[in-house]
């Protein structure tokens, strides 16, 4: 690992913080995360639990707790000394096959499989990983710990840090690495689309609306790869990271992903057709890491491939196949 100088993010944390009016209207956990980036949000959640994070002076036992200006927040002190570093593992109920794309001293690039929650369930992505790991982690204290999300029916490229040093690099670098889906949807898109737009939280989903408060700016870019028998293959590159933003966006302009039920297609027998195919590390990165290449890809579960034979999609098939 190259990358030095880490002992300033473990100690410079000001414990007690004042809202202001520019961190207002975030939820508690989305503002921890972002504000102490060697904190996880495991460790968020365990600290909240336990009554360890007050809101002008009471306990919060509710992590979506939305920030007011002028709320004073304090956090206890053994958070400093946390640092990412390990509890107790929990072995998983069911052990599942990791399928690990790529993996050195600093990170393990997964192919995440289809209904496996990374974090929160015993049968986590994350505790699969750990106890995967759990040899090392005895050895060394620290946890692996994911630096980016996928929805729970979402396939492919996760990325975790194995060592503290890489989860604070990527954690403050996390935006510089892109990442490119490849998507089955409905109805048949015949050109490529630069959608830009804005994401309110409405329940459950995310709704594409104006500009407005509470709102979030999203982007990406979506190609049509090949069409037939009115559905789409079609890659999209995010220039944003919001939540489901590819699901609702595409949804929003008539193009429901399949087996995406939250937004408008009906439940698939197998999950939904969004797969994390490919991810880009910059050279910094690269060197930092000390990574093999910049690309890594993921190739679709086999479900995809049953899904185009039963639905007489040839071409669909073939030019997943040529993404790889």
């Amino acid at each position: 690992m190259k990358y030095n100088g880490i002992s300033e993010y473990l100690h410079n944390i000001n414990m007690k913080l004042i809202i202001t009016k520019n961190d207002a209207n975030q939820r508690l956990d989305k503002f921890l995360r972002k504000k102490i980036k060697t904190i996880s949000l495991s460790l968020i959640y365990k600290l909240i639990r336990k009554g360890k994070i007050t809101i002008n002076g009471k306990k919060i036992n509710d992590q979506k707790y939305f920030l007011q200006e002028n709320d004073q927040l304090e956090i206890i002190d053994e958070l400093k000394s946390h640092n990412y570093y390990t509890e107790r593992l929990v072995k998983p109920t069911t052990l599942k096959n990791v399928d690990v794309i790529y993996e050195n001293d600093n990170i393990m690039i997964i192919n995440k499989q289809n209904r496996m929650s990374v974090h929160g369930f015993e049968d986590s992505l994350d505790n699969q990983v750990q106890w995967m790991l759990k040899n090392q982690i005895e050895k060394s204290t620290f946890k692996p710990t994911h630096v980016h999300r996928l929805d729970r029916d979402t396939t492919g490229c996760i990325v975790y840090a194995k060592s503290h040093d890489a989860a604070v690099l990527l954690n403050r670098e996390i935006k510089t690495l892109e990442k490119e889906y490849l998507v089955i949807v409905e109805n048949e898109l015949k050109q490529e689309i630069r959608q830009d737009g804005y994401l309110k939280n409405i329940g459950e989903k995310m709704v594409v609306t104006d500009h407005s408060e509470n709102t979030q700016a999203f982007s990406q870019t979506i190609t049509p790869v090949a069409c037939e028998n009115n559905f789409s293959l079609l890659r999209v590159h995010i220039h944003t990271g919001k939540k489901h933003q590819i699901r609702a966006g595409l949804a929003s302009i008539g193009f429901p992903v399949v087996g995406d039920m939250r937004y408008g297609h009906a439940e698939g027998p197998t999950g939904i057709f969004l797969h994390a195919y490919r991810i880009y590390f910059p050279d910094t990165l690269v060197d930092k890491l000390e990574l093999s290449k910049n690309i890594y890809v993921a190739r679709v579960p086999a479900f995809w491939n049953n899904f185009c034979f039963n639905n007489n999609l040839r071409l669909i098939k073939e030019k997943l196949n040529e993404q790889y």
